[in-house]
């Protein structure tokens, strides 16, 4: 459907040409929810840290009520359910939307794939596959049959640059869409920075918000990882790694997206930010390779995690987390 806005008292907006009026594309995807398929609800423990869907059950009489929690997981069964692994029978599929820059969609696939590592060590063998949307694609990425990474044009961005929503069966708690959003200025290092933006603070008029003692826990987030990615470059920058924004590594580019994308679409199999999961292997082996490629920096991809930059005499190892940690194995686990 399409919808026009108008408003007699507009706010400045830098992707619109005329903020008095501006036309907005809404799809709707209907469809039904599944019944006796075979899913399996597991109650939520906040030791693990899952998104849960909440469900109330009015036969059920305990210490916190008619309330049941259920953790928001994908159904995923075994092909062969004797063998220890085995592929599944459906395995979650995500696309990538034809409109991605072709020099991200390696980094972004790779994280994508990281997860097969957990599944399979739950015993679930490609339990994720990754497939590039077509140019001449006839269907929608909003279409909720498909589970897509969408490349969206923003000046302000949302998030740390990306989000990874997804769409429940609201008495179960199962996972049956899925879609990250990247935000393009991810593209350009020093762009607009998410929610804390010269241009965001004026089209939100709040800029009082970003000052010290008012800034609230959301926008704090959400510019620390902003500064994260761009400190790295700054680090590079002032100790004459680089000479100019253009001479970036691509290596830390191709870091940074796998990163991103394991990182979202982690939010899209069920999973909570660990912000506990920051250290795991000694200071010494943080730009060893050989440890870095099989423990990670840290013990979960769902943190929040700086950048890499190798200090002087150091010969430099991974940029960012581009790998799940032992937290990230267990959980799925």
């Amino acid at each position: 459907m399409r919808y026009t806005i108008t408003s007699s008292k507009p706010r400045f907006e830098p992707s619109v040409p005329d903020p008095r009026a501006f036309t907005l594309h809404v799809r709707y995807s209907i469809s039904e929810v599944p019944v006796n398929n075979g899913y399996k609800p597991r109650l939520a423990d906040d030791r693990v840290g899952y998104f849960f869907t909440k469900a109330y059950d009015y036969d059920r009489f305990e210490l916190d009520g008619t309330v049941v929690r259920y953790i928001n997981r994908w159904h995923l069964e075994k092909k062969d359910p004797k063998a220890r692994v085995s592929e599944p029978k459906e395995p979650i599929v995500f696309w990538l939307e034809n409109t991605i820059p072709v020099e991200y969609r390696k980094g972004l696939r790779d994280g994508i794939l990281e997860w097969n590592k957990a599944y399979e060590k739950a015993g679930i063998k490609n339990a994720i596959v990754v497939k590039q949307m077509p140019d001449d694609a006839e269907w929608d990425p909003a279409d909720i049959r498909y589970n897509t990474i969408r490349w969206v044009s923003s000046l302000t961005g949302g998030g740390g640059g990306a989000f990874g929503p997804s769409w429940m069966n609201p008495f179960t708690g199962q996972i049956l869409d899925a879609d990250v959003v990247i935000f393009a200025p991810i593209n350009f290092i020093f762009s607009y920075n998410v929610f804390e933006s010269p241009l965001s603070s004026l089209f939100f008029d709040d800029g009082k918000t970003l000052l010290p003692g008012k800034i609230s826990l959301w926008y704090q987030d959400n510019i620390l990882l902003g500064f994260e990615r761009d400190f790295g470059i700054l680090d590079m920058l002032a100790r004459g790694k680089i000479k100019d924004i253009k001479d970036v590594p691509e290596e830390y580019m191709y870091d940074f997206l796998k990163f991103l994308s394991c990182h979202e679409v982690g939010h899209t199999l069920g999973l909570r930010h660990n912000f506990k999961g920051s250290t795991t292997i000694a200071l010494q082996d943080l730009h060893n390779t050989k440890v870095t490629a099989k423990e990670s920096i840290g013990n979960s991809i769902m943190e929040y995690l700086p950048s890499n930059v190798a200090p002087k005499g150091v010969k430099q190892g991974d940029y960012w987390q581009k790998t799940i940690g032992a937290w990230d194995y267990w959980v799925i686990e």
